[in-house]
């Protein structure tokens, strides 16, 4: 059946005179009457056959009743009239794209691929009902956005594959804390490549590097107190840097602490020690020394020192700002006082010894001077005193009848790792001798200096009231 007929264009049903009681019935009109329903019946019948079967074909019904419906064989479509001779919508189809606006779906179940548009920022494409401007939208071609409140805070982008792959935070907010910034990590952050920081980077935790930390900014830590911002903690701990664009072997240094101190060095390109420029040596709290080693020590300001210096070389001491000429300033000074008194009576014997620790003379031209001093007492007899170095004596002097006081300057210089030099000069009252020699000791070696009383009256006593020996630096 090609043409339809809607219950509203129905034949209405003819109406009955009214008849009055006992009224007679004439022949014309009751056929009329019976005539009348017979066309009112077909015309429902007719009706409700339209609806069960519609129309199927390959071009739309010419009656256009509202509620019929169209079976487009050619395109597999089921239409229908959403009003009289209106335009025809599309109810099911079966393998067509076709657009759906304003519907409501619910848990639909999709087998296979689910197109959106783009959307933006402000009115993403997949979004949840009543917050129109959270979700996911599409900013460019293999990238995609997520958008929050209106605002694009996080995007991923791919150019080519994985090896280019780009999560963009975008957010501009600030970090003050572990729980405010762009990105906050409620538990641990694996970083399995290179992690590059371009602004302030604030620890407040431990953070475990297993590759390269590169950074183009600061790096703060936010701790006052305890081992501070940034700590290393191994059996060996290290912490170095390297400089480009320096010449060969010349961009490498780093700190360690182990067992041997805290060690500032110097690194060849092969990451090898090549020198040990600073040296700290601890015991518990307290610094037991540090140790500098290179061929200039530039000092800008004071160098106050408490205690024993030992210093290999000069000092250098600018004399002339306008010439930046230089002169060398010795660095020389006691490194021995004993103001004690020590006496033989009667019997001979060391009086008092200071050993010269090892390396002392570590260079040519250094040197010490030992001045000691005293008196003697008793008979009219002499008694011999000796200045020895490493037990050998190196001068003997007799000190004479008469004589009450005496003194002795003596001087050791080195000439080389196992010779030495010596010069003394003797005075007693009014008497002066000199003397001087060659002595041959192992400078690398600790060293015994000592005054000694080889000879001696029983009745008499040598005493020894004062021994210095100053280190005098002519290297």
């Amino acid at each position: 059946m090609t043409q339809g007929i809607a219950i509203s264009s129905i034949t209405t049903w003819a109406a009955d005179n009214a008849l009055a009681s006992a009224a007679l019935i004439t022949a014309s009109e009751h056929n009329t009457h019976r005539g009348n329903v017979r066309t009112d019946a077909a015309n429902k019948l007719l009706a409700i056959q339209d609806l069960e079967t519609s129309s199927a074909g390959t071009s739309a019904p010419t009656d256009k009743p509202i509620g019929k419906f169209w079976f487009d064989s050619t395109n597999l479509i089921m239409q229908w009239y959403e009003v009289a001779n209106g335009t025809l919508r599309v109810a099911v189809s079966r393998d067509k794209t076709e657009t759906l606006s304003s519907k409501t779906l619910s848990s639909p179940t999709i087998t296979g691929v689910a197109a959106f548009p783009d959307g933006t920022a402000a009115l993403p494409s997949i979004t949840n009902t009543g917050d129109l401007d959270t979700g996911l939208f599409f900013p460019a071609a293999n990238a995609v956005g997520i958008a929050a409140l209106g605002v694009e805070p996080l995007r991923v982008t791919v150019t080519t594959d994985l090896t280019d792959a780009v999560v963009a935070i975008l957010s501009t907010e600030e970090s003050t804390s572990p729980t405010t910034g762009a990105l906050t990590v409620a538990d641990g952050l694996g970083v399995a490549g290179a992690l590059w920081v371009g602004g302030l980077a604030n620890i407040a935790g431990a953070a475990t590097l297993q590759s390269t930390l590169a950074v183009t900014g600061v790096i703060k830590g936010t701790t006052s107190g305890g081992l501070g911002a940034f700590q290393a903690e191994a059996a060996e701990a290290v912490y170095g840097w390297i400089e480009t664009g320096v010449a060969a072997d010349n961009g490498k240094w780093r700190f360690t602490a182990d067992g041997e101190g805290l060690v500032l060095q110097t690194l060849n390109d092969a990451v090898s020690v090549a020198a040990n420029i600073m040296n700290i040596q601890r015991t518990g709290t307290v610094v037991d020394s540090v140790a500098f080693s290179g061929t200039t020590l530039t000092i800008a300001g004071t160098l106050a020192v408490t205690g024993v210096t030992t210093l290999t070389g000069g000092l250098a001491k600018d004399t002339s700002v306008a010439t930046n000429s230089t002169e060398t300033l010795l660095i020389g000074g006691v490194i021995h006082l004993d103001p004690a008194t020590y006496t033989r009576a009667g019997v001979t014997g060391v009086l008092a010894t200071y050993t010269l620790p090892a390396g002392t003379l570590a260079v040519d031209k250094q040197a010490v001077r030992i001045t000691v001093w005293g008196t003697k007492s008793g008979s009219a007899a002499s008694a011999v005193v000796q200045f020895r170095f490493n037990a050998g004596a190196q001068v003997s002097y007799t000190i004479v009848a008469g004589e009450t006081a005496w003194r002795v300057i003596w001087y050791i210089v080195r000439t080389g790792a196992a010779t030495q030099d010596f010069s003394a000069s003797y005075s007693a009252n009014a008497a002066i001798a000199t003397d001087s020699g060659t002595d041959a000791e192992t400078l690398a070696n600790a060293l015994a200096i000592d005054l000694n009383v080889s000879s001696i009256n029983a009745a008499d006593t040598v005493t020894q009231e004062g021994f210095i020996v100053e280190f005098l630096n002519f290297a």
